[in-house]
């Protein structure tokens, strides 16, 4: 439905491109993964700006004069959504007074608001609960085939402010990106299968931040270290959770640098398994996880370094 409904409305932009303009799009991005799609998707018909840089923790970010200056500026501003940055990317639009970029408009452009979310709570959401958001897990970003997604809904945003050549181009752009996110998903995938066989290892993690990345590879997730999401456990909780882990046969715990290290430390310690601490965010300042397809890339190279190979070799 979703492609169906993206085609649709680009060929509407296309009718009615007398009323678009053929300039550069000026485009605000939140984080750098969905400032990556959406420069794949316009190439030279955008100019994209990206507010975060990848190191910080998302969900605790300030509304910045420098975020609502260039949100003033922005003909779409594209955000992550499902609450990751709820805390400060409101703000930004509210302070801006940006008509183009307002909530129903084509410039405001909720990329989450299509995505298949995990860990969907039933049920009423409150405080107490922690960091848990009402629509599902957020980090679906660490995910290829859901950044396929999310580009099909980025597409639809820019397609309504674009020329009818500038629209051609986005839908050509659109099938090359997609590919190129299917094709590395696929190579991943079977350098994982080929070290483990088609029965990946039982991994854990600090917070929900590689729920996607384990669903789409097929690692099988044992849960958190954290029991409520955005707390920092007691250290009777993390012993119990390690030794829970260790007899559970848990190959590895992951996390992101802004998780307690000390905390993922003691958890591998006691459960005797290795520790990756690494971003679920490309970070453009290095050029080892610079986009999704090399922070994913790292990730899975890290994974398989770490892990003993499992498969049998071929003859």
């Amino acid at each position: 439905m979703r492609r169906v409904s993206l085609w649709i409305l680009l060929i509407t932009a296309t009718v009615f491109a007398s009323s678009s303009y053929a300039r550069p799009l000026n485009v605000v991005a939140t984080t750098p993964d969905i400032g990556w799609l959406a420069s794949e998707l316009l190439q030279n018909d955008g100019n994209v700006t990206i507010l975060l840089n990848g190191y910080e923790d998302a969900h605790a970010v300030d509304a910045v004069p420098s975020f609502i200056l260039a949100a003033a500026k922005a003909d779409v501003f594209c955000f992550v959504g499902v609450s990751l940055e709820i805390g400060w990317a409101p703000k930004v639009i509210e302070k801006t007074a940006n008509q183009k970029i307002q909530p129903g408009r084509d410039g405001y452009c909720d990329v989450g608001a299509s995505i298949e979310t995990l860990e969907k709570p039933k049920g009423p959401v409150d405080r107490s609960m922690g960091d848990v958001h009402p629509e599902g897990n957020p980090h679906y970003y660490a995910s290829l085939p859901r950044l396929a997604d999310a580009a099909d809904t980025m597409a639809a945003h820019f397609a309504a402010n674009l020329d009818a050549k500038g629209i051609q181009r986005l839908q050509s752009n659109l099938e090359g990106l997609k590919a190129k996110l299917s094709a590395k998903h696929k190579d991943l995938k079977a350098k994982l299968n080929n070290h483990f066989g088609e029965t990946l290892p039982t991994l854990a993690q600090y917070h929900g931040n590689f729920t996607y990345f384990f669903e789409s590879y097929g690692f099988k997730l044992f849960g958190n270290v954290e029991d409520t999401p955005g707390v920092a456990p007691s250290a009777g909780a993390v012993a119990s959770k390690a030794l829970k882990a260790r007899k559970a046969s848990v190959a590895m715990v992951l996390a992101v640098p802004h998780n307690g290290r000390s905390v993922v430390e003691k958890f591998g310690s006691i459960a005797n398994i290795p520790v990756i601490v690494h971003s679920d965010m490309a970070q453009p300042g290095r050029d080892a996880i610079k986009n999704p397809l090399l922070l994913q890339q790292s990730l899975v190279e890290k994974i398989i370094e770490k892990l003993p190979r499992t498969a049998k070799a071929s003859p």
